[in-house]
């Protein structure tokens, strides 16, 4: 797969098949423009078709951020708000942290900040706490119960009844706070700074 740059700056993927006879183009949910074209036809043809079919891929880019949809950044736009927000979400994952562990004495190895694009949080078995950069867009009581759900995997690495049960003792109101989160996309969360 290739890709080519749009005439806004946007990158629109070429996939090439054999044994297609037409070019082909799809607008994902995200805005991402992909065209499926014949293995042999000449990049020239590709972008003269693009350039026909511009008002529809702006129609349907338009239609999904009306939905909600918010459009995927570049792999360098990602990289740079990572480094951007990376310190603020370590602060105030180390704020929530400190809180929690006043009442609860539960060692853990170390604290990284990534950039994941499927959880907010994940707890190894060797006590490595792992936090998305994200949670920095996030209200502080959500942000505040990311931290407490993966502090409370030291002691239980499940999600059994026991587990559940220990992050209420630890987060009064947990569960509440749980489904609010579910209220907020991962891959959306602090996109419209952009």
């Amino acid at each position: 797969m290739s890709e080519i740059r749009d005439s806004f700056g946007g990158v629109i993927r070429i996939r090439r098949r054999r044994g297609l006879r037409n070019l082909r183009l799809a607008v994902a949910h995200d805005g991402q423009v992909t065209v499926t074209a014949p293995r042999l036809a000449p990049l020239m043809l590709i972008r003269r078709f693009l350039v026909d079919q511009e008002g529809w891929i702006i129609d349907a880019q338009t239609r999904f951020r009306a939905a909600g949809h918010m459009p995927r950044l570049s792999d360098e736009a990602a990289r740079e708000q990572f480094l951007l927000h990376r310190d603020a979400a370590l602060k105030v994952v180390r704020h929530s942290l400190d809180i929690f562990l006043l009442k609860n004495n539960w060692p853990y190895t170390r604290i990284t900040i990534r950039n994941q694009r499927t959880r907010w949080g994940s707890c190894s078995a060797r006590g490595a706490l792992s936090f998305n950069y994200r949670l920095v867009f996030l209200p502080p009581h959500l942000a505040e119960y990311i931290v407490a759900h993966e502090l409370c995997h030291l002691r239980e690495h499940n999600h059994s009844p026991r587990f559940w049960e220990l992050l209420e003792e630890v987060l009064p109101g947990a569960a509440i706070r749980r489904q609010e989160l579910r209220e907020y996309s991962l891959l959306e969360s602090g996109q419209e700074e952009q």
